[in-house]
């Protein structure tokens, strides 16, 4: 997974900065958390993604890092920069 994940980020970061639609963005935090959901939850986690920006206006990434953690069963008490 982590080689999987850090050539997806390695590949978008090089797409974005080269393409000029993404003038704000200087690159991937440098960790990554992976949660699945079942297939019916598509359409939920797609609106999520639209909505990203707007949501972070009302839950802090670490809160809903803490959040998603508590959802999962795993140790709230980890931080995203710490990983699990």
């Amino acid at each position: 997974m982590a080689d999987y994940i850090k050539s997806i980020k390695v590949a978008t970061s090089l797409w974005m900065k080269q393409s000029n639609d993404f003038p704000l963005f200087r690159g991937w935090s440098e960790g990554y958390a992976a949660f699945t959901y079942s297939y019916k939850e598509k359409s939920n986690i797609i609106s999520y993604i639209k909505n990203q920006k707007e949501h972070h206006l009302k839950e802090n990434t670490e809160n809903e890092w803490r959040r998603f953690l508590k959802e999962h069963g795993l140790d709230t008490n980890s931080t995203p920069e710490a990983g699990l």
